[in-house]
Parts: C-alpha cells; structure tokens; sequence
C-alpha cells in the first residue's frame, strides 16, 4: 500500500456483525489491521478469541477502550460486553439484561455508555455494573434506529435513521446526528447514518446507502464500493468499512441499503483507506471473513 512515508506502524480492530455462518470457535468475530510503514503494506490477521463455553454470538459490533480492557459489544440475546486484556485474551463479561439490540459503545466520563437501538435509548453502566438511561425518545421501541454515539466537544451525540415511511428501513431517508442534550441536530438528511465521529472540531458520519462519508457542512470525495459503517479519522489516515447490503432503487439512481431489507445483495466486504497528505487510497477486502463491517478501533 503507497503513502505511509511518514506515518507510524499501526494496528487496528475491526468488528463484524451479523456474521453466524461465519463464526467458527470465535474466529471472524474481529480482525487485525496492521499497517506497516517501512515496507508500505497492510496485513490482515485472524483474531480468534477463547470465549466460555456457553458464550456466543452472531459477531460484535461496538468496541471501545475501558480502564485497560478492550470491550467487544458481541451480538446475542442479551447483548453482552466481553472485556480483553491486551493480549485479547478473555477476561470476563457482562450480559445486558433488558437492554435490546444494543449496537454501539464508547467509553465517556469512566462509564461505559451503550446506544440501545431496538428501544431507541441510550443508557451507561458504570464500574458496578449498574445500568442507568441517559436518554429516551419515550416510545422504548425501534422507531428512529438509534445506533452509534461519540463524544464532541465534551458532549454526547448520536445518530439516528429517522421514521420510516413504510415497513422497510429503506425508506428512512431523512436520518441525523444530533446533540443527546439539547436535541439539536447537527447534520441532517442523511440515508442512514452510522458511526458517528468527532475530528478536528467537526462531527463525521457514514452517509451509509450513499456509500460515502460526510462531515458538517461537506462530504468526502470518494464513494465505497458497498454499504459504509465504520469510521476511524487522524492526522495522517482515514479508515472507513464497507458491507454488503442490498440494491434499492431511488429517484437519484441505484443505492445500496441495509442487508436486513429485502432486494439483491450488493456491495463488498472491506475497508477503504485513505492516506492524508499523500492522497493514495486502497480497499482492503475482507470478504473471506465476513460480510459486513461494523467498527473500526484502533489498538
């Protein structure tokens, strides 16, 4: 991979969900990314996680630092945080009871917060294993499919599809990232925002079935070949997933939405790399190890 002159060895997560045919002994649950930059190159690596007997699931999806732990959101019924040391080594876990579809995390103010999208909440749990709601928009059901949370300024945000106009989360065209405190809403109609991310006094989401990433104010000048969750931005890279989903058709031409929605499937497995400064990108395909990305951690 051109353009890492100047920047340092990196190594980084990325978490995949809705992946049960995959998983196989807690294989294709996470990869490594490791970028190399004295020979210029990117390798990718299993990361095959002991878990209990008895704990399992269809992936992960969030993941976040805590108190020298690296927490994985794994993907059952209930949500369960899995905590690893640094070796990803399993440590322990703790099972959301009474959260449901809880999707993404983020460690803030020493608590672990928790965007619960199937009842359209946000909660935290702190070192007691104490659970405690942040945030409601009062219907505790999946009606604005809340999903990612960041922090910004010192404040809590989050990001949501908005209302349906019918059964099928296609049609949930005018999503938002908003301020959780006072409930502004700080980028608007966005089809199907993900991953909220706070960079360089900007906020930055997945404008996922445009297959793009937008800030405040702008977009991006480059397109994934599949549907866009997962962002991680710095000085010197850009790192952003791409998932299958499926074909929908739109006044603005063909768009790739959420593979739980009916329709062919499309897009590819992968993350998209840009390298700032130099202005080279690649894609590194994943698809042998799942077929869509959720986060992007580094590590």
């Amino acid at each position: 991979i051109a353009g890492l002159y100047d920047m340092e060895n990196k190594t980084f997560l990325v978490s995949f969900c809705n992946n049960s045919k995959h998983v196989d002994g807690g294989k294709h649950y996470v990869c490594k990314l490791n970028f190399q930059a004295e020979n210029q190159t990117a390798v990718v690596s299993d990361v095959d996680i002991d878990l209990p007997s008895g704990l399992s699931g269809n992936g992960v999806t969030g993941m976040c630092h805590y108190q020298g732990f690296i927490v994985l959101l794994l993907q059952r019924n209930p949500s369960t945080l899995v905590f690893l040391n640094q070796q990803m080594v399993f440590q322990k876990s703790i099972e959301l009871t009474g959260l449901k579809g809880v999707h993404s995390i983020l460690t803030f103010q020493n608590e672990i917060y928790l965007s619960v999208t199937r009842q359209d909440r946000i909660a935290k749990i702190n070192q007691s294993g104490e659970i405690q709601e942040v945030w409601s928009n009062q219907t505790h059901s999946d009606q604005i499919h809340l999903n990612s949370i960041c922090t910004h300024q010192n404040a809590l945000y989050a990001s949501a599809f908005g209302a349906k106009s019918n059964k099928l989360w296609s049609s949930a065209e005018s999503g938002y990232v908003f301020n959780v405190s006072t409930g502004e809403k700080v980028i608007k109609d966005i089809w199907h925002p993900h991953s909220t991310f706070s960079y360089a006094d900007k906020l930055y989401c997945c404008n996922s079935s445009y297959q793009q990433v937008i800030f405040q104010g702008g977009e991006l000048n480059f397109k994934l070949p599949g549907y866009a969750r997962g962002l991680y931005i710095e000085d010197q890279l850009l790192l952003c997933g791409s998932s299958q989903g499926r074909l929908v058709s739109h006044s603005t031409g063909i768009k790739i939405s959420n593979k739980a929605d009916n329709g062919l499937i499309a897009g590819v497995c992968g993350v998209f790399a840009l390298f700032k400064g130099q202005e080279k990108s690649t894609f590194i395909d994943l698809s042998e190890n799942a077929t869509e990305v959720f986060e992007i951690l580094p590590i």
